[in-house]
């Protein structure tokens, strides 16, 4: 059996709201096609590409780095200065997580072997 979204009767209007819905979906995956999470790691400091969007971290500002598992999606969390004094919001996210920044993807890497990565690179830039 077909539905159509002519037969109102069948959903009751739903049809459009999967349509949207798929449409949304259709859309995060071309973004992740086009522009693919990435993460370069340095001497001195690690760079994350996100949707685009580049930040570059330097290893004597930040803290040590933990793992921080939420809703079962394990991160590497850490704390950084801020660039501009913090929203309401990230104030309230900074209280909840306990750190104030996450790197956003374990890039194939168990969460844990990241984290342990990256304070291996931090403990040689203070060693050096």
């Amino acid at each position: 059996m077909w539905i159509t979204l002519t037969d109102s009767s069948a959903l009751g209007g739903f049809g459009w709201l999967f349509v949207a819905m798929w449409a949304s979906g259709c859309l995060v995956a071309l973004a992740v096609l086009l522009w693919p999470f990435e993460l370069h790691v340095d001497a001195d400091s690690f760079t994350t590409h996100v949707w685009g969007r580049q930040r570059r971290y330097t290893f004597v500002a930040c803290s040590e780095f933990d793992t921080m598992t939420v809703r079962g999606t394990t991160r590497v969390v850490f704390d950084h200065p801020h660039e501009r004094p913090p929203s309401w919001f990230r104030r309230l996210d900074d209280r909840l997580a306990g750190r104030n920044h996450a790197i956003p993807d374990t890039f194939g890497l168990p969460a844990g072997a990241l984290a342990e990565l990256l304070n291996e690179r931090r403990r040689n830039v203070f060693s050096a």
